[in-house]
């Protein structure tokens, strides 16, 4: 039999919620994905993978859309805390997909 830590807390206490980057306020066991005010259709927790690749999805846009009004490689990489080379296979992978 294993003993519980001292230090463990309840199962029934009530934690604090400071919501998600997706939502302020996220509660969970309040029904739904994130909860009664949550406007995410898959919790974060559940699925990051889809809430990571949506908001890189519309950072590239916002990248090549820069790199498109003919803003400077190392400013777009300043601006969005990226390495240049980040930049470049950003605006690359977007080439490649009108080329296509």
């Amino acid at each position: 039999m294993t003993v519980p830590r001292i230090n463990s807390l309840p199962e029934g206490t009530k934690y604090r919620d400071f919501g998600c980057r997706g939502v302020v306020g996220c509660d969970i066991r309040l029904g739904g994905a994130g909860g009664l005010n949550c406007r995410l259709l898959v919790c974060k927790e559940d699925g990051p993978e889809a809430f990571y690749d949506a908001g890189r999805r519309a950072r590239n846009e916002e990248i090549v859309g820069r790199w498109q009004r003919g803003e400077a490689i190392p400013a777009i990489a300043a601006a969005h805390r990226l390495s240049t080379r980040s930049i470049h296979r950003v605006v690359a992978i977007a080439r490649e997909a009108v080329a296509s």
